[in-house]
C-alpha cells in the first residue's frame, strides 16, 4: 500500500483513483479513493473458481490502510471456504469501507461504493456486514446491479435465521469434502503440501508441511502426545501464515 496511510489518489481532481494490489493467492484486490466524496474502500476477490465472489461490505474506522487490507484479505478468504462448505456455486470475496461513519455523507459514500462494486461487472456481489445495513445496500443499488440484502428480502440476518425453510436441501458429505479438498490445495509452483507419517525412535508420528513458497522461513509447531484431532483442520486457520512461512505441524507422540 502507498505510504502515509493513504490510498492512491489524484490530487485536485474529482475523479476516482483505483490501485490494483498484487497479492499472491488472490485473483484481484483493488483499493479506491473517490476524491469527490472522500470515499475510501478496498474490494478483494479471493476465488471465483466455484462461481462469482460473494461477500459482505464491512464499514470500519481502521487505524491504517495496512490494517484494512489485512482484514479484507482475511475475510475474503474466509468467504471462499464458507461458500464451498455450504455447497454453494459461489466464490469468496469481501469489501471494506474505511472511515468514521459519524463524519461523512453516508448516502454519497454508499453510492460511490455501489459504483466501485459495479466496476467488477458481476465478479463480486456484496451485501451487508458489520457497520452496514439493508438501507445502505438499497443506496448502493442505485449504482450497481450486484448487491443484495435489502429490507424484507433477506437483508436482516437475524430474521433470516428464524424464517429459513426447514426443507432447505443439505449438500452431501462427499460433495462438501470434494470442494474443501480442492480449496485447501497449494497451487503455486514453488509451494509445498505434504502430510507424512514418520518413525522417530521407533514411534510413529505425523508431520504436516504447507506453504506457498519453499524458500520462506519455517514456522514449526510441535504438539505433545498422544496426538491432536485438529491436524486435518489446521489448513483453515493457518492459511494466512502460509503466504509468508512454510508451516510445519509436528505431532510428537509422548
Amino acid at each position: 500500500m502507498p505510504g502515509n496511510n493513504e490510498l492512491t489518489t489524484h490530487q485536485n481532481m474529482n475523479i476516482p483513483a483505483a490501485e490494483t494490489i498484487e497479492m499472491e493467492g488472490y485473483e484481484k484486490v483493488v483499493a479506491l479513493r473517490d476524491s469527490a466524496t472522500g470515499y475510501r474502500g478496498i474490494i478483494a476477490i479471493h476465488s471465483t473458481k466455484l462461481g462469482p465472489a460473494v461477500g459482505g461490505t464491512r464499514f470500519w474506522n481502521y487505524q491504517s490502510d495496512k490494517e484494512a487490507l489485512a482484514d479484507v484479505l482475511r475475510l475474503a478468504r474466509g468467504m471462499t471456504y464458507k461458500n464451498a462448505a455450504a455447497g454453494l456455486p459461489l466464490g469468496g470475496g469481501k469489501a471494506v469501507i474505511i472511515g468514521d461513519a459519524r463524519q461523512l455523507d453516508r448516502a454519497a459514500w454508499f453510492r460511490a461504493h455501489g459504483r466501485f462494486v459495479e466496476s467488477f461487472q458481476g465478479r463480486f456481489i456484496t451485501g451487508e456486514d458489520v457497520g452496514t445495513s439493508p438501507a445502505d445496500m438499497q443506496v448502493a443499488a442505485q449504482e450497481t446491479r450486484f448487491v443484495a440484502g435489502f429490507a424484507g428480502r433477506g437483508g436482516d440476518p437475524f430474521v433470516a435465521q428464524t424464517t429459513a425453510p426447514a426443507s432447505t436441501p443439505v449438500p452431501s458429505r462427499d460433495y462438501i469434502t470434494a470442494r474443501l479438498t480442492e480449496l485447501r490445495k497449494i497451487h503455486t509452483p514453488e509451494g509445498i503440501e505434504s502430510l507424512e507419517e514418520v518413525t522417530i525412535g521407533g514411534t510413529r508420528q505425523w508431520v504436516s508441511i504447507r506453504g506457498l513458497n519453499r524458500a520462506n522461513p519455517v514456522l514449526l509447531f510441535i504438539h505433545g502426545g498422544p496426538g491432536t484431532p485438529m491436524m486435518p483442520l489446521t489448513w483453515a486457520y493457518q492459511a494466512p501464515w502460509e503466504d509468508f512461512f512454510t508451516v510445519v505441524q509436528w505431532i510428537s507422540a509422548a
